[in-house]
């Protein structure tokens, strides 16, 4: 496979459900989004999907604190208990997407990835590869994996991500940019204005702005986001960071029409 070109998308935990409450789904946003990906693949545009865990993965994992690594008695139990719940939500969110005659496929990063003290040890692409050459759409989330000091760690969809596209990028595969779907109209000033782009020369006058997520959240929220958006930019790899619950807004994104968010780009 060579000179294959994508559009990573991150569907945000907290625009497909409320963080404060356990287990919710806004399944009217999830309709209006899956609308206009399908409408996009219509168009010719080929995809990456990611999820984030919203108010389920997130808030077991807060519970057991897997995110620190194997650290009790109950690590086990959390293990098993994040993984069955992401797994749960993947299955939920694909069936938005297949109801629209999306040839999606679920791609658990559990399956294909390990870290070592909380950094990235070992990523197989293969079935990543077999599955964009066949034309299907992966779906990947934000996952409980295995890491050899530790034990177990939490591997945000950010992270997941950006691994796909830094591997994929070796195999003459492009994610040419990453929009993130929130529900906020890209970062926020100190002033609660948009902030129309950041770079890395730029981000140190934003930070004290940007905070972690208004409800449970193990991953770091915004700053984690932007963070890591910046060194994919060192990367080749542009993210924006746009509002889900504006209509169109996805779609106007994935056709590279002029969007109300933050693009992150190289200096």
């Amino acid at each position: 496979m060579s000179d294959t070109s994508l559009i990573a998308i991150k569907l945000g935990g907290s625009v497909f459900s409320d963080k404060k409450r356990a287990f919710s789904l806004n399944t009217e946003v999830l309709e209006l989004l899956t609308e206009q990906i399908a409408e996009a693949c219509v168009k010719g545009v080929r995809l990456i999907i990611g999820h984030g865990a919203g108010s389920f993965g997130h808030t077991v994992a807060h519970e057991y604190q897997t995110h620190k690594g194997m650290i009790n008695a109950q690590s086990k139990k959390g293990f098993v208990e994040v993984s069955y719940t992401m797994v749960k939500l993947n299955m939920l969110i694909l069936e938005y997407l297949r109801n629209k005659g999306l040839p999606v496929i679920s791609l658990n990063p559990q399956s294909i990835m390990t870290t070592n003290n909380f950094q990235l040890e070992y990523l197989s692409t293969t079935t990543l590869e077999h599955s964009i050459g066949h034309g299907m759409i992966p779906v990947v989330y934000g996952a409980q994996l295995f890491d050899t000091a530790k034990g177990c760690s939490i591997f945000s969809t950010e992270n997941v991500l950006a691994a796909l596209g830094l591997a994929l990028k070796k195999k003459a595969i492009c994610i040419s940019k990453i929009i993130f779907v929130g529900q906020t109209d890209g970062v926020y000033d100190s002033n609660g204005a948009t902030i129309p782009e950041i770079t890395k020369d730029t981000i140190a006058q934003f930070r004290s702005a940007l905070k972690g997520s208004d409800g449970v959240d193990v991953t770091g929220g915004m700053l984690h986001k932007v963070e890591k958006a910046l060194s994919l930019a060192d990367q080749g790899i542009a993210s924006q960071i746009i509002n889900g619950t504006r209509r169109g807004e996805l779609l106007r994104a994935l056709l590279e029409k002029e969007v109300c968010g933050t693009h992150i780009g190289a200096a």
